[in-house]
């Protein structure tokens, strides 16, 4: 019978995650005042986790040089599929180019030429952090139009920012 008990025991504990067993083998109740929720299955938690994927945009053209790469262009929409390569994520575009005829849709992109959509880091008037100077310089090149601007981490006052 305690054979029989142990291996319902193992299909239900996903439903009792406050329950655990202890070494003589009794029931403990971890949190007894707590409400606890069953697990999703594993197969829902999946997909949970990809429609929580995150969306970015392209801040650079970048050029694949492996057949693995994927190439984009500034402003392109991107979803991240996997981060855990440490400074190559494996993407898909979201867009389908007019001009892409056999373009490969999915592949590894530097992170570090994204940006999360709807961030500031994605917006193109901003800088991050970027000297005084340098955004005054940035702002008297000859191609700007007049009222031009930029935004950028001030130096003075940490976390905030400074329109240049």
């Amino acid at each position: 019978m305690g054979n029989v008990c142990l291996r319902v025991w193992a299909y239900l504990q996903p439903c009792f995650p406050c329950v655990s067993q202890d070494a003589d083998s009794s029931l403990v109740i971890e949190n007894p005042g707590a409400h606890c929720a069953p697990e999703p299955p594993q197969s829902l938690k999946q997909k949970q986790e990809r429609s929580h994927s995150q969306y970015f945009v392209a801040l650079f053209d970048y050029q694949a040089r492996t057949t693995e790469d994927l190439s984009f262009r500034a402003g392109d929409k991107l979803q991240v599929l996997d981060t855990s390569h440490e400074g190559w994520w494996w993407a898909r575009h979201l867009e389908k180019r007019e001009d892409s005829s056999g373009q490969q849709l999915q592949g590894y992109i530097p992170s570090n030429y994204v940006a999360e959509d709807r961030s500031l880091q994605a917006e193109p008037w901003f800088f991050g952090a970027l000297k005084r100077a340098d955004a005054e310089n940035q702002l008297l090149y000859s191609k700007n139009q007049t009222g031009a601007f930029l935004i950028r981490e001030s130096e003075s006052q940490k976390g905030e920012f400074a329109l240049s």
